[in-house]
């Protein structure tokens, strides 16, 4: 037993080793640039309230609309990475704007100037999903893309996790210097952008004779395959029960917690996306990617009767780590179904319009799960969520097959 599980931990090993440099460097880059976000993330909205006075309606209206410009950019980004053919200086120049909004953010005396150095972050943010995600789908090896995805969802979310603990410790040890923090957070962003730089090479997408050369222009969404826009209304449906992560933290609040523990919520959260992450798109891999979504999926519903049913605060960590490790098990499984499904010189418009409309459905999801855990309760927020899950169960048996037999049978045609 002990010498199965010594070779399977080699076996995982030697994987982690020869995948490309480039994923070790977008997934490290991404870890940095996870690291510095969660930093503004944490603070901003204290630090409008609290410094620079604005009213906390302002500053949901404000969010709301950086949010959307934000996904906004994805798509449009993954379309210009797509008509220029060009992955690797789009993403430079997402991480470059989100360094530089960092100075901006530290020594901004006017709300204007803040409101400038926030937006050039959230633009930063929009121009490089769409890019790294299709870049990962062109230089993964086609029998390891469901691990190259798991292994950049696994180091952002580390990043994530990161920033979290040591924005509190960083708070109390500077007396609440917001600004030096958000001059501070430059580094990790600066660091990110030099390791897609040095680490990652622009990859060689098939030849402009081969295929048409698509302009941009919106009728280039037609081109995407069917598969592609089933998986797309599966994962609008299953969007709809994944109702955003503010609402653990008021489940916990609901069942006790005390304030200053709450981040603990979020940390328990990212740990378990974490560790299902790669796991998750390791073996999706080796078996039919359908499978494992089902099982994702499952994992949601779990969660759900857990901080649906429960009156305890000790189980209701125990479905805020199912909740997390559903999000690191679907976002690998997706992002690696869009790739194979999406030809290379549409890939970042796919991508793009994939977080451009699941961004689209979270407001939704926002607002339903709001309005009844207002006018209702919690415990009927989160068993309705899980009913919609249960719902996009179903959905599951239209997808193709996701075998990597069948996938390899697709990627020649």
């Amino acid at each position: 037993m002990f010498r199965s599980s010594a070779l399977s931990l080699k076996k995982v090993f030697h994987d982690l080793v020869i995948l490309p440099k480039g994923i070790w460097g977008v997934g490290l880059a991404n870890l940095f640039i996870n690291l510095s976000t969660i930093v503004i993330f944490s603070l901003y909205s204290i630090y409008l309230i609290e410094i620079l006075g604005v009213s906390p309606w302002v500053v949901g209206v404000w969010d709301g609309l950086l949010q959307a410009f934000a996904f906004i950019c994805r798509i449009f980004s993954g379309m210009l990475s797509d008509y220029l053919r060009k992955r690797k200086l789009l993403l430079l120049i997402g991480y470059g704007f989100a360094a530089l909004s960092r100075p901006l953010l530290a020594f901004s005396p006017f709300l204007s100037l803040f409101m400038l150095g926030h937006s050039l972050d959230r633009l930063g943010n929009g121009m490089q999903a769409a890019p790294r995600d299709a870049l990962i789908g062109d230089i993964a090896p086609k029998h390891l893309k469901g691990e190259c995805y798991g292994l950049r969802q696994t180091l952002a979310i580390i990043g994530s996790a990161l920033g979290s603990l040591l924005t509190v410790p960083l708070m109390l040890w500077t007396n609440n210097n917001y600004k030096f923090l958000f001059l501070l957070s430059f580094i990790p962003a600066f660091i990110g952008a030099l390791l897609i730089f040095w680490m990652v090479k622009e990859p060689k997408l098939p030849p402009v004779a081969a295929y048409k050369k698509h302009f941009i222009k919106l009728s280039n969404i037609m081109e995407l395959s069917r598969s592609f826009w089933l998986i797309i209304g599966l994962s609008s449906v299953f969007t709809l029960a994944r109702f955003g992560e503010a609402f653990l933290s008021l489940r916990g609040k609901s069942l006790g917690l005390e304030t200053h523990n709450i981040p603990l919520i979020m940390l328990v959260m990212n740990i378990c996306n974490s560790l299902a992450a790669y796991p998750f798109g390791r073996l999706s891999d080796a078996f039919d990617r359908r499978i494992l979504l089902a099982v994702s999926f499952f994992i949601l519903i779990l969660s759900d009767l857990v901080l649906g049913l429960t009156n305890s605060l000790p189980w209701a960590f125990v479905g805020v780590g199912l909740w997390g490790a559903q999000i690191g098990a679907t976002t690998s499984l997706i992002l690696a179904m869009i790739a194979d499904t999406a030809r290379p010189e549409l890939r970042a418009t796919a991508f793009g319009i994939y977080y451009l409309i699941t961004g689209l459905v979270h407001l939704v999801a926002g607002a339903w799960a709001g309005l009844v855990w207002e006018y209702y309760s919690p415990q009927i927020t989160y068993l309705i969520g899980g009913g919609i899950t249960f719902i996009s169960l179903g959905g599951i048996a239209f997808l193709p097959s996701f075998k990597p037999k069948d996938i390899q049978l697709r990627n020649k045609v």
